[in-house]
């Protein structure tokens, strides 16, 4: 059996038994769960669904800068949107399956206007290096959630700023040898800008997601423990724990305290997650449906 194969049944294994924990915990404590899910109202969790939709049509758009950022071209607006939401859709089961699907989908639907699958594979860094910078910049905001001094938690942003610093090196590196062409989005000071406007304003509907979570379940929601839970949620979505992830990381932010609120909490992130992501598609595919009506009426036509 090859590799590949026996990380895929891996990621499935663990995938089931958190979900299966999950339920067990739903299960041990329902009186309290269903309580704790009164008090989220619907126009909240409708909200939040509104704000991931927001952070993941932001997320393409920045996906479609650092495309268009390597040879002036780059997909379509409508493909690029159609392949987020493929590669977001696979990524509700298994984050791993996100970046893969997305690429294999760009380079279907427009296999002229996309760059190279080796452009395609680095274009990402710059996006998840800018979240991982904002992420590690809030960490000294959750410093007295996680117990540790705030001079210590200040090492988190500047790790973040040497990465940064370093992909841009990298670059600089690479281009004088035709190389890591996916980087070029660091290579105008314009683009760079832009990319980390819009890798801001996905973090910031997805703290504010957050946040939403825990004040209407009950949870303390001060900036340090929304800023617990946004970090634990990200890093927590790269393990294969499926719908699980959510719960998790609102366990792991309220510290195993109040076990049926952060269940309900994360049970809202997962929900709205889901839904954000369904809806999302559905949209990026009516819109393609309707931008290719035109097209095929008139090919049709006598």
């Amino acid at each position: 059996m090859r590799r590949t194969k026996r990380q895929q049944l891996l990621s499935i294994a663990v995938s089931a038994v958190a979900v299966a924990a999950l339920v067990a915990l739903c299960w041990t404590h329902r009186h309290q769960l269903a309580g704790a899910l009164r008090r989220l109202p619907l126009t909240v969790f409708a909200a939040a669904v509104g704000l991931h939709m927001i952070a993941l049509s932001v997320r393409a758009e920045a996906w479609l800068l650092t495309l268009r950022a390597i040879d002036g071209r780059g997909a379509p607006r409508r493909v690029t949107h159609f392949a987020s939401a493929g590669g977001f859709l696979a990524g509700t089961v298994s984050g791993h399956a996100t970046v893969p699907l997305r690429m294999l989908l760009v380079r279907r639907l427009a296999p002229d206007d996309s760059p190279p699958l080796r452009d395609l594979i680095v274009a990402d860094a710059p996006i998840y290096a800018i979240e991982a910078t904002i992420a590690a910049a809030l960490v000294p905001l959750a410093a007295g959630a996680l117990g540790i001094p705030w001079w210590a938690a200040l090492a988190a942003p500047l790790a973040g700023i040497a990465l940064l610093l370093l992909l841009k090196r990298a670059h600089g590196f690479a281009s004088r040898r035709g190389i890591a062409r996916g980087l070029a989005v660091l290579e105008q000071v314009q683009h760079r800008r832009r990319l980390v406007l819009l890798v801001f304003v996905v973090s910031a509907a997805t703290f504010a997601r957050m946040w939403l979570m825990l004040h209407f379940t009950g949870l303390p929601d001060g900036v340090d423990h929304a800023t617990l839970l946004f970090v634990s949620a990200g890093v927590l979505s790269l393990l294969p724990l499926g719908p699980a992830a959510g719960p998790a990381a609102a366990l792991l932010a309220t510290g195993g305290g109040h076990v049926a609120a952060a269940t309900a909490a994360g049970l809202g992130i997962t929900g709205s997650g889901f839904l954000g992501v369904a809806l999302y598609g559905l949209v990026t595919l009516v819109a393609r449906h309707q931008r290719s009506q035109p097209e095929n009426a008139e090919f049709s036509a006598p």
